[in-house]
């Protein structure tokens, strides 16, 4: 992963790039600005509502020191993907072979009947019944393309194993719900930011210690990154008429461990979605107000996910 700086107009200027060689360990101002947060609840201000203009007075009228972190997320390392202390694995049961190809071949027709046989239900029936109803609908549909899936998935095994296939393919078998296994990725992270459960190749994370709480934007979902839009344009307004907004970042690399990357003395905002979801207010002159904002306030984005 390779991570670059840059100002609002300027994403061919690079202030500065960082790759695996920063990524270090946790040094002792993260890890107190972390232990000195322990206790924050994330979330927990009222900003519903609120534009940046709003929630930036509100700081000032707090004295607030806020900062902020950038946290990225590094793709797992293939070498932990059966390892049970970077992932839970569990065996969950998945369609049988036959289902699966009844939904390749007749999906999309079966939604469609599903749709018209929904909407022919009387209206006084309760949502229960319904439900009841369509999955029986379902199963019948499902029961209705079985002979004519089998056939194809026969043809497949014919196809694909030949000249004994017979001894591959059972039609019993076939039909049975096949046992697979789920990987989901730990995070293990310090408090408070154990708080996020699950993690985006990269997030924003918005201290206000005066209020004891934090809260986090990032690209994936709409409300997040309505937040991400809020706070990152009520810092930038905050840090222009008052004072500077530390930034760090720090990265959940690819073997589960928790690192440092760098610290800056002012606000640095993700680039990703900033701006998403978010209308700036009729008084502050609409959309050309973030030039103004986000001047001098360093923008940070990934250069390639995969690397």
């Amino acid at each position: 992963m390779k991570i670059h700086l840059y100002y609002e107009g300027e994403h061919d200027k690079r202030v500065k790039r960082y790759d695996e060689r920063y990524f270090k360990n946790m040094p002792a101002h993260i890890l107190n600005l972390l232990d000195s947060a322990s206790d924050f609840n994330i979330g927990s201000f009222s900003y519903e509502g609120h534009d940046h203009v709003a929630l930036c007075d509100h700081l000032k009228k707090m004295s607030s020191s806020p900062c902020s972190i950038i946290l990225f997320e590094q793709r797992l390392d293939d070498s932990h993907f059966e390892d049970p202390a970077c992932q839970d694995i569990r065996e969950v049961e998945g369609d049988s072979e036959l289902d699966e190809m009844i939904y390749r071949i007749f999906g999309d027709e079966m939604n469609r009947k599903q749709m018209t046989f929904f909407d022919s239900l009387p209206k006084n029936l309760s949502i229960k019944e319904k439900d009841e109803l369509t999955k029986k609908n379902f199963q019948k549909l499902r029961d209705d393309y079985s002979p004519e899936a089998m056939q194809a998935l026969e043809e497949q095994y014919k196809s694909f194993y030949r000249g004994f296939w017979r001894k591959k393919f059972d039609e019993a078998k076939v039909t049975l719900p096949r046992k697979l296994k789920e990987h989901k990725r730990k995070i293990n992270l310090p408090k408070p930011l154990s708080a996020l459960l699950d993690l985006d190749a990269e997030q924003q994370l918005y201290f206000v210690p005066e209020g004891k709480f934090f809260t986090h934007g990032k690209g994936a979902g709409s409300y997040t990154r309505y937040i991400h839009s809020l706070f990152g344009f009520a810092f930038a307004k905050y840090q222009k008429e008052f004072r500077k907004i530390p930034t760090h970042l720090l990265i959940y690399d690819k073997h589960n461990q928790l690192k440092f990357i760098d610290s800056l003395d002012s606000l640095c905002l993700m680039s990703s979605s900033l701006g998403s979801n978010y209308s700036f207010p009729k008084a502050m002159g609409g959309k050309d107000n973030r030039k103004e904002l986000l001047d001098g306030v360093l923008l940070c984005g990934r250069s390639n996910i995969f690397d």
